[in-house]
């Protein structure tokens, strides 16, 4: 006999796959996305003074788009009816998916870096020294496509000295502004990252400010020298600046490249790995179905068959967060990969089977009382329930509630088996201050076959409707949860459920 040892490892090591398939390889691909672009930045600092070695971006002189500037407060953007369009669209066809948005990518890797510091170079000949402020921001930025997950990662930025350059003849002084844009495309095609080196743009503005000779203070010729000395170093001032954005270049360029790919190669490698450990029972490792447009990323595993029309857009939107929504079709798929198949479950071992489900999802509430006593296990196995081989789990999302049914035959210890019957549970939530409450009701249980119904049947249902009754208690779900410390930025320390919804056969799950 099977027995409950084999059904505890079923749902603790696969049972829970359901969240894990969706989760895993949504949501890991996802985090992994920010977190890599996160440490990436985190560890590259703006654009300091030493010249590095030469990197492979080169700059390019003309106009960049202007640094933004600081955010003071949440912009919500306007999302065209166009862009609503592809993104149902893409779930319908997918029975679902997961729907990341710009916003919440970039609370995790937009940030604007400061530094300061002196500057000893020599520049055409020049011993130049002063000082130099360089400020950065780092932007995530989704590339709309429709086949794959394209997105950049751009560092925007200002550097601005005060310059004195020194050389026997003359001394200048001056002031520059370079404006500089690095620019690194990404793109996830399902099952693996690829990247190109980053294009660098530059706006180079130089100016000299005033020239001094050592025959300044004699009469007519010091002003004469000095105006000859300006005039001098104004003709190398081109030549001066594209030397300077060349070194700038040098600097920032192969250190943001750098980062980044390092990261990436970890990032691959782990899907990899996933994909090697993936369990055999479940087939093939799936390679996931993306897509991007202007404001959000999309990630969903590949579906049999188009559903109906997908969720409303009020139900998907997300300004600075991710929805992840599930087609009960969908669903019901996913669980047939499960090996729940033929399961055989002894009445003694309900409690510890239905314990254990309860553990995966939360914390079990409104324990037995005094006033409610626990039901007593009996030490003897009156019947044994056997799981349905062609469809034991399926799923409906219905007027706010998940439907869950559960195919299984009745098998007494003593006596004929009682044929397959239906046993049908709802759960539905409620989103309070500090948690989501799921409360689970018996919805029925109805003989599969109706017409072939008897008495014995119909006894045995109202006995397990009792003992099943008796086991249904609420489950809170916690419904904040606190980012990895390698992904917390000022603006974002942890995820909240703002949204959880079952309506006309979709599942929606936001978090802001």
């Amino acid at each position: 006999m099977n027995g409950l040892s084999r059904t505890n490892r079923t749902f603790q090591a696969r049972g829970t796959w359901l969240l894990r398939a969706m989760l895993a390889a949504y949501m890991w691909i996802g985090g992994a996305l920010a977190l890599t672009a996160a440490t990436a930045l985190a560890q590259f600092p703006a654009p300091g003074i030493t010249p590095q070695p030469t990197g492979e971006a080169v700059p390019t002189n003309g106009p960049v788009p202007q640094p933004p500037a600081p955010a003071v407060a949440e912009i919500v953007p306007r999302i065209s009816a166009a862009e609503q369009s592809q993104v149902r669209q893409f779930l319908q066809q997918q029975a679902g998916g997961l729907l990341m948005s710009e916003g919440l990518m970039g609370r995790i890797v937009d940030r604007d870096q400061c530094d300061e510091g002196p500057i000893r170079d020599q520049i055409l000949g020049a011993d130049v020294f002063g000082t130099q402020t360089t400020k950065a921001r780092a932007v995530f930025d989704f590339f709309p496509s429709r086949d794959q997950l394209q997105w950049y990662v751009h560092l925007r930025g200002t550097s601005k000295n005060c310059t004195t350059s020194f050389t026997p003849q003359a001394v200048i002084r001056g002031a520059g502004e370079y404006r500089f844009q690095l620019t690194k495309q990404m793109t996830f095609q399902g099952d693996a990252i690829a990247t190109r080196s980053p294009a660098a743009f530059l706006e180079t503005r130089q100016r000299n400010l005033q020239a001094n000779t050592p025959v300044d203070g004699i009469p007519l010729v010091g002003p004469l020298v000095s105006m000859a000395a300006f005039m001098e170093a104004e003709n190398r001032r081109p030549l001066a600046e594209q030397i300077a954005a060349q070194r700038l270049t040098r600097e920032v360029a192969p250190r943001f490249n750098q980062e980044i790919d390092s990261q990436l190669v970890r990032l691959n490698q782990g899907l990899q790995l996933v994909r090697e450990r993936w369990p055999q029972q479940l087939g093939p490792a799936p390679t996931l179905v993306t897509m991007s447009t202007d404001h959000f990323g999309l990630f969903a595993l590949p579906a049999s068959t188009t559903m109906g029309e997908a969720p409303a857009w009020q139900q998907l939107a997300t300004a600075a967060g991710f929805s992840l929504v599930l087609h009960q079709t969908q669903a019901t798929d996913l669980a047939a990969h499960l090996p729940l198949k033929g399961i055989q479950i002894q009445d003694t071992k309900l409690d510890e089977l239905i314990e254990t489900v309860s553990a995966v999802l939360g914390t079990v509430l409104n324990q037995p009382t005094p006033d409610q006593p626990p039901s007593t296990t009996p030490q003897v196995s009156l019947a044994t329930l056997v799981l349905d081989s062609t469809l034991p789990l399926s799923f409906e999302f219905v007027d706010g509630e998940a439907i869950i049914e559960l195919r299984a035959a009745l098998r007494p210890t003593l006596g004929g088996e009682i044929p397959t019957q239906r046993i049908r549970f709802g759960i539905r939530s409620q989103l309070r201050e500090e948690d989501a409450l799921l409360t689970t009701r018996l919805v029925g249980i109805q003989s599969l076959n109706p017409e072939t119904d008897s008495t014995a049947e119909t006894l045995a249902r109202q006995i397990l409707q009792q003992q099943i009754e008796a086991r249904l208690h609420p489950i809170s779900l916690p419904r904040a949860v606190d980012l990895p410390e390698g992904m917390r930025t000022p603006e974002l320390t942890r995820l909240q459920t703002s949204q959880l919804t079952a309506e006309n056969g979709w599942l929606v799950w936001q978090v802001e």
